[in-house]
C-alpha cells in the first residue's frame, strides 16, 4: 500500500481477507484488500490523531482510538456506517487497544493517565483494571488472551490478571516493543 503518512494502528479481518489501519499524519481510517487493491478511507473526518484499531469480523465491528483532542474510543460497521462514540470522558491518550471477544469487553491504555481500563462493546461498564506511573509510565501497546492482558511500556512487556489486575510479572525487559501480539492456536 502506497502514500501513507503516518501510519499507527494495523488490524486483520481473518474472515474476509481485508487489512484496515489508522494513518495518523492523514488523520484517516482505511481499509483494503490483502493485496492493497479496493483500497477505501473509511473515516477523514472527525479524526485528530487516530491511533490503535482492532476489528471483530464475527459481529461486523471495527473499534479505534483516536489520541486527538478531544481523546476518544469509536466503533462502527466495517463497511464504514453507524459510527458511534463510546468514549470521551476521563479519557487522555488512549494509545492501544484489545478486544476481549469471550467478554465482550475492550481494553486500553491511556499513555497520560497511566491507566489499563475497559468498557462493554457499546461503551458502557467502565473499569480501571490498573492505575500506576511506574508500570504504566509510557504504555505503547496492549494485547490479551485468557485470563491476562500484555502490555508494552518503554522497553519493558508486563502481564497481569485481565479482571483485577493482580499478579503482574515483568516478562521481559530491554526490548524495544512497539507493538505486542499474541500468537495461538485459539487465536485466530
Amino acid at each position: 500500500i502506497n502514500d501513507l503518512q503516518i501510519p499507527e494502528g494495523i488490524a486483520v479481518d481473518w474472515i474476509y481477507r481485508l487489512i484496515y489501519w489508522t494513518d495518523r499524519g492523514a488523520k484517516t481510517l482505511s481499509v483494503a484488500n490483502f493485496d492493497g487493491t479496493k483500497r477505501k478511507v473509511l473515516f477523514d473526518t472527525n479524526l485528530k490523531e487516530p491511533a490503535s484499531v482492532v476489528v471483530d469480523p464475527l459481529s461486523g465491528f471495527i473499534y479505534w482510538s483516536d489520541c486527538g483532542t478531544p481523546a476518544k474510543i469509536e466503533k462502527a460497521g466495517m463497511n464504514g456506517v453507524n459510527r458511534q462514540l463510546l468514549l470521551s470522558v476521563n479519557i487522555e491518550r488512549p494509545k492501544g487497544i484489545a478486544l476481549d471477544h469471550m467478554k465482550e469487553r475492550l481494553y486500553w491504555i491511556d499513555a497520560k493517565l497511566h491507566t489499563l481500563s475497559s468498557i462493554d462493546l457499546n461503551g458502557q461498564d467502565r473499569r480501571t483494571v490498573l492505575q500506576s506511573h511506574k508500570i504504566l509510565a509510557r504504555p505503547s501497546a496492549v494485547a490479551l488472551f485468557e485470563d491476562h492482558v500484555y502490555w508494552a511500556d518503554e522497553k519493558v512487556i508486563y502481564e497481569a490478571n485481565k479482571y483485577t489486575g493482580d499478579n503482574v510479572k515483568l516478562l521481559a525487559s530491554n526490548v524495544e516493543p512497539g507493538d505486542i501480539l499474541i500468537y495461538h492456536e485459539l487465536i485466530q
